[in-house]
């Protein structure tokens, strides 16, 4: 299943930006599922019960799962996440939050070699024992130029794979 990043209703586009509470709860013929970059919440219960569900791709702007939105998703065999920071978890306080309650944590969890650092230190992805670093061509690159002399800049280069993570970047 590939969801949509927009959807047209008698005539109007609507953006597709939340993927909501028990949309696909208990459907077991859900085998790979990839959620597009206009998606920034996952609600709580979401793909609940999707025991077939065996690939999880996760678009680059979710920003906040909802806890339980993959519960009981036992044959996730890989997940690919493409957001730039770890997405929390939102729950209710003085609960724990999981999630990805029963689903393996040994699986493959693929995410930006430019950000592996900070998945592997949150409690939430940690999780995972086999975090792998991969170049999606997805990066944050934020310049700035604070002196009045030397006027703009201009962006050389930009990395090409895991190994290249310096951007070159000169002044006009």
């Amino acid at each position: 299943l590939i969801i949509p990043e927009t959807v047209e209703h008698e005539g109007i586009i609507y953006t597709v930006a939340n993927i909501w509470n028990y949309t696909f709860k208990d459907c077991t013929g859900l085998t790979s599922v990839e959620i597009p970059n206009s998606v920034t919440i996952i609600r709580a219960d979401s793909f609940n019960n999707c025991t077939n569900l065996f690939t999880l791709i996760i678009g680059s702007s979710v920003n906040t799962i909802d806890n339980c939105a993959f519960v009981d998703c036992t044959s996730l065999q890989t997940i690919y996440c493409h957001a730039q920071r770890p997405p929390t978890c939102n729950h209710i306080p003085g609960n724990s939050c999981e999630f990805f309650q029963n689903t393996p944590t040994d699986i493959p969890v693929y995410v930006s070699c430019f950000t592996i650092d900070q998945y592997q230190a949150d409690p939430d992805w940690s999780q995972f024992t086999n975090l792998q670093a991969e170049f999606n061509g997805t990066f944050s690159l934020t310049v700035g130029v604070n002196h009045p002399e030397l006027g703009t800049a201009e962006i050389v280069s930009i990395p090409e794979d895991c190994d290249s993570q310096i951007a070159t970047v000169r002044d006009l």
